[in-house]
């Protein structure tokens, strides 16, 4: 009898999880068949469908589906930014510069900062910009709805519309119109972009574009996957049908009168809260994925876990909260009501997860069976359940023209669904019974930007702009001949090696071996010319490998420095030399010893308690742009092994080699800390340049290093070409910056800017 129980059990709650599934089945059919009746091949002429190419999307729909005359006007609403911020000095600078950079004149922003850390230090050179307003609060009193009920006391009375955005997300410069158009096609009762036909329409949410970091890890790959599903697929569908549409925290646009009236309240999920208040009084709330900001996925699982624990306490306390205000509300129709009932459960499905599988698991162990069922059935219904939203997901990938790149996320939800189980089923069960929410943990930010060229386009909506697209793409594989070319000769030219190829045999071999692997590449190019039908795409990529062959060979025959010697033909910051520290360190400043560019051996004791110096055999000139991260390699022992060394020390140039760090300037220090026994670590100096260094050594100045030991220890080995089977050596590298970089984007900054939205492509450069 119980084995039964928990077969039927186990049922049950599959069959519940298949009524969610079906609905995402739905929703990839639908997609299906629009995807059908807006290719190509049945946009007959004569069709009223064109493309529209806004900001950061490129689609197509129906003709009268978007018609605003919003930016003609010459004096737009004022619209007020609120922005909260807790602790997030890693991307307060980059949301500052993109929301004081939008193209809309009649805005506000409103920055309400609770922080602890440098955040309220970095917002202080904006307090002065007109547009920003900033606040601080010594508590953090109400959390994210505390911090904007804040900003509300402090909003312009003559707002008409409120935008708010999350730490993360970098706002495209067009946002604000994008949003005030979805507005006014609803006041024209054209609907927003053809769905939303409420007269009583308040809040818009867009797309939350989980993109920046999607190749940091799997877990922000299957981050940024789910996000593609939910936001392109899953609410799209639902946009279709009178339900609840939710506010989503971030990047949405809500009229500032309806603010004004209901506020914010003291919420884990004060979004969530605010959606049902306005629902439950008769509002509307409509999504479009036209509207769309890139944003950063959490990279961690505890920062993940944390994340969703919050939404399924928050989402499940404020459904019991409102629970019987929403069924009672006159406002809501049957089908609302119901569709609301449908989604109630929505995080206390995890609960369900695990005891269903709990219950399956145990009716298989007590060899259970249910007349009616068969196996075949049984795993049927699991197999379609457990794919339904990776393959949501990896639609919503295929739409962005990402799957290719980020595939592995689609199918990474199904183990992190899992890890994820436990913790939101807590989460849910705790706020459904607890008569106070937790705490608020905020997500983690770590400013990563992994997706350096971020394209935002629906492949539903296939484009009319293919000239353009191929015009573009002539362009960047250009780029990529010319770039990779001008890199690999300048570096050439810069160690002077066309005059030194025959006296290196290393060297000749892969000069040879790359200009063979060329010789033949254009051999088999025009073997095969004839049977090509395209020349024009082949031939620039095969220019675009053959270049970059080069440049591969070239950086194998030149080891990283960024400085070049003035007894050379110069130019700036091309990959040159390495520093290596030769075995005559001296504790005598005036007297250093020698940082080579040949690779020196044998090794050096040093003793504990001392300083010792070493200075470059060569002046260099240094400019305010050098400034950058140098890697010192240090390579050692501590004697005897069971002691600890303490290692630091300070980088210096100076005109006279002999003149000791008093003759010149101090330009970085680095502090390795305690080691102990055998140590082979680099370590990333931040060196600093400035103008008074520019012109100091505008005639050339040399490198002078020291390396102050204490500790324990009797002595540190320093390793400088040790004798054995793997000789090591301390070395100083000093990469390239300004001058690499520069080539790099030239073609790119002529194009776009540092954040810039046109003709469908978000360009970001961290």
């Amino acid at each position: 009898m119980i084995a039964e129980i928990f077969a039927y059990t186990a049922l049950a709650f599959g069959i519940l999880f298949f009524t969610y599934a079906i609905r995402y089945y739905i929703a990839l059919s639908i997609l299906a068949l629009t995807l059908f009746r807006t290719s190509p091949l049945n946009n007959k002429k004569g069709s009223n469908n064109r493309v529209y190419s806004g900001g950061e999307v490129t689609l197509r729909f129906k003709e009268n589906s978007f018609n605003s005359n919003v930016r003609s006007n010459s004096s737009p609403p004022m619209i007020s930014i609120h922005i909260p911020l807790y602790n997030e000095e890693k991307v307060v600078d980059r949301l500052m510069e993109a929301l004081t950079s939008l193209d809309y004149p009649n805005y506000e922003v409103i920055v309400v900062d609770d922080s602890t850390d440098s955040t309220t230090e970095k917002l202080k050179k904006w307090s002065n910009h007109k547009k920003v307003k900033i606040v601080h609060r010594e508590s953090r009193a109400g959390y994210k709805g505390g911090a904007l009920n804040e900003a509300l006391k402090h909003m312009d009375e003559s707002a008409e519309y409120v935008v708010v955005f999350d730490a993360d997300f970098i706002p495209p410069r067009d946002i604000l119109w994008r949003f005030l158009e979805s507005f006014e096609n609803n006041k024209n009762r054209k609907g927003l972009e053809g769905w939303e036909k409420s007269s009583n329409l308040v809040a818009i949410q867009g797309y939350q574009w989980h993109v920046l970091n999607a190749s940091e890890n799997w877990i922000t790959r299957t981050v940024s996957a789910e996000y593609a599903g939910n936001y392109l697929i899953e609410r799209v569908y639902m946009e279709n049908l009178p339900g609840v549409k939710m506010i989503a925290g971030s990047v949405f646009m809500i009229k500032a009168e309806i603010l004004r009236k209901y506020g914010w309240r003291e919420s884990l999920t004060e979004d969530w809260d605010l959606t049902l208040r306005l629902y439950r009084d008769g509002y509307k709330v409509a999504y479009t994925p036209f509207i769309a900001s890139p944003a950063e996925c959490p990279s961690t699982i505890t920062a993940l876990m944390r994340q969703r624990a919050r939404w399924a306490e928050g989402h499940t306390y404020a459904v019991r909260k409102y629970f019987k205000e929403i069924l009672r509300s006159k406002f809501l129709s049957l089908r609302e009501k119901l569709e609301f009932l449908y989604l109630t459960p929505y995080y206390l499905n995890s609960f369900f997860f695990l005891v269903g599988t709990l219950c399956w698991l145990l009716a298989e162990l007590l060899h259970a069976k249910i007349p009616f069922w068969t196996s075949i059935l049984g795993w049927s219904l699991l197999f379609t359940n457990l794919i339904a939203i990776p393959l949501v997901n990896l639609t919503g990938l295929f739409l962005e023209y990402r799957a290719s790149r980020h595939w592995t996320g689609a199918l990474g939800f199904i183990p992190l669904m899992h890890i994820l189980a436990l913790p939101q089923a807590i989460a849910s069960l705790r706020g459904l019974v607890e008569k106070k929410e937790s705490a608020w943990f905020r997500t983690l930010k770590t400013g990563k930007i992994t997706e350096l060229n971020i394209l935002y386009r629906l492949r539903k909506m296939l484009r009319k702009r293919e000239k353009e697209v191929k015009k573009t793409s002539k362009k960047l594989w250009i780029t990529f001949i010319i770039m990779p070319l001008i890199l690999a000769l300048t570096g050439l030219l810069q160690i002077g090696y066309f005059q030194s190829i025959i006296y290196d045999q290393n060297a000749s071999l892969a000069v040879s071996a790359s200009t063979t692997l060329m010789i033949l590449i254009v051999l088999l190019f025009l073997k095969n010319r004839k049977s090509i039908e395209n020349m024009k795409p082949l031939l620039l990529k095969t220019g675009a490998v053959i270049t970059t062959t080069l440049l591969i060979v070239t950086l194998m025959v030149a080891a990283p420095i960024q400085a070049s010697p003035t007894t050379s033909f110069r130019i700036q910051s091309v990959p040159l030399e390495t520093l290596y520290f030769n075995k005559d360190g001296s504790t005598d400043p005036s007297n250093p010893g020698t940082l080579s560019i040949g690779t020196p051996s044998g090794n050096q004791p040093l003793d504990i308690g001392k300083t010792y110096w070493w200075a470059s055999e060569k002046r260099y000139q240094f400019e305010e742009g050098d400034s950058g991260v140098w890697i010192f390699h240090l390579s050692g022992n501590c004697v005897p092994p069971n002691d600890y060394c303490t290692v630091r020390g300070e980088i210096y140039v100076i005109q006279n080699r002999n003149g000791g760090p008093s003759s010149g300037y101090k330009v970085g220090s680095y502090d390795l800390g305690t080691v102990q026994r055998d140590v082979s670590r680099d370590i990333n100096i931040q060196v600093t340049f400035n103008k008074t260094v520019e012109e100091y050594c505008g005639s050339g100045c040399y490198i002078l290093f020291s390396i102050e030991l204490s500790g324990t220890a009797q002595k540190f080995q320093l390793d400088t070409g040790s004798e054995g089977p793997e000789r090591r050596y301390t070395y100083l590298v000093i990469p390239e910056n300004s001058f690499v970089i520069i080539i790099i984007l030239i073609p790119i900054l002529i194009l776009r800017r540092r954040l810039v939205l046109k003709g469908g492509r978000i360009l970001i450069i961290p």
